[in-house]
């Protein structure tokens, strides 16, 4: 072996000793008993439970780092095995085979290999590893069944209006959606994102599929994602031409994760794809009319072979009521004159305001703890039976600058 290779070996190898002991520094050792159980990260805390319904004696051994392993681990096993239990793959478990000890874990299927642990599947697996009986407690049962509650977005979300007016504008062309991850993958309850895989896809795949398969595609994706994901993919979409509608859902905020303020009110997104050259129309989805309108122009740009994009501006609703309560304004409540509605299903169908139900005779009924004024169900009704007790101006330009 030249001698530079060989010094880099021994450098390395003296690294790994370094860390094996950084490793048992942060070595943790609970219980004691012949059954030795080795786990790490939030398996921890099901293993702890798991020993607790089995009633069994054992030396609990919690790894504060998982690679390497510290070599103190086999000491600890004194020549017999160890159980381990860890999530996702066995790297625990494949060390200490390395270092020589017989283990019982995922590789010889104690644990499932996919999937998240739980209480039960820990417990399970420790009883299967030791011999042991164990049933898994009966879930108890209410009285009564709750009713179903699926993930929505929220009373006034500008989102919910975006897909409202989107599936207007795009009346008889069946588009592909193409979803993305944020507050707007709540667009399945609509019908409005086919597929969804991972940050900032939509805008990739869509432009893939409306290239390979000539379909109209609308890619919908968030604010905060448009920078972080989609900058480099409208440069493909731009000098490519690709015919593809872009809307970029600005609520100017990372709702889903915090609220944190979005890059798009310092560089607002239009003049970035202005940039690139490509057709941008901007909208505030608050008035459902006029957005249509707005989109059906970028549609004909789409439909012309060409990519366009809409900038649907509307802050979190959120955000927004948060910032009226503290001035001290008053939302306005909308109500439903049940003689003017006819059941039709606009709102709690296609619109699906969470703040709207459906009566057993069909009528809407909005539920004022719920409402948050925005008057969207108002501008959608087509028999004008949405009427707000409360000023709606004063409201709606606070929200908006919020």
């Amino acid at each position: 072996m030249p001698g530079n290779a060989r010094q880099r070996k021994i450098a390395l190898v003296d690294k790994w000793r370094e860390l094996e002991k950084l490793s048992s520094d942060f070595l943790q050792i609970e219980g004691s008993g012949d059954v030795v159980i080795v786990t790490s990260g939030v398996a921890y805390n099901y293993v702890k439970e798991a020993v607790r319904r089995l009633n069994i004696r054992a030396t609990v051994v919690k790894l504060g780092i998982s690679v390497p392993v510290p070599p103190k681990v086999r000491e600890i096993a004194r020549g017999g095995e160890v159980v381990v239990v860890e999530e996702g793959d066995p790297v625990v478990e494949i060390q200490l085979r390395a270092l020589g000890i017989n283990t019982r874990g995922k590789i010889d299927g104690y644990f499932p290999k996919h999937g998240e642990l739980d209480i039960n599947k820990t417990a399970l697996g420790l009883a299967k590893a030791l011999g042991l009986s164990y049933a898994p407690p009966t879930p108890l049962k209410p009285p009564l069944e709750p009713p179903p509650r699926p993930p929505v977005l929220c009373p006034g979300c500008p989102h919910m209006a975006t897909f409202y007016i989107l599936r207007l504008a795009t009346a008889g062309l069946n588009p592909v959606w193409s979803g993305d991850i944020g507050c707007y993958s709540l667009g399945i309850n609509t019908g409005q994102q086919d597929l969804i895989t991972h940050m900032g896809s939509s805008v990739g795949l869509g432009a893939g599929i409306a290239l390979a398969t000539g379909q109209f595609v609308v890619a919908t994706v968030g604010d905060s994602t448009f920078y972080h994901a989609v900058l480099p993919q409208l440069v493909d979409i731009a000098t490519r031409s690709v015919p593809i509608l872009i809307v970029v859902m600005d609520n100017a905020y990372t709702a889903m994760t915090g609220g944190q303020p979005s890059p798009s009110r310092a560089i607002p997104a239009e003049r970035i794809t202005e940039a690139f050259g490509i057709s941008t129309f901007v909208i505030d989805p608050i008035d459902v009319k006029k957005s249509v309108e707005i989109i059906k122009k970028a549609v004909e740009i789409v439909k012309s072979g060409r990519p366009a994009v809409v900038v649907s501006r509307r802050p979190c609703a959120l955000i927004g009521v948060r910032k009226a309560r503290r001035a001290g304004i008053q939302l306005p409540k909308y109500q439903v004159d049940v003689n003017k509605c006819t059941g039709c299903g606009l709102c709690y169908n296609l619109l699906k305001c969470s703040a709207i139900y459906k009566r057993p005779d069909r009528k809407a009924h909005v539920d004022p703890a719920l409402c948050v004024g925005c008057g969207i169900c108002a501008e959608v009704c087509p028999f004008n039976a949405f009427k707000p007790e409360g000023k709606r101006e004063a409201w709606l330009e606070l929200w908006r600058q919020a």
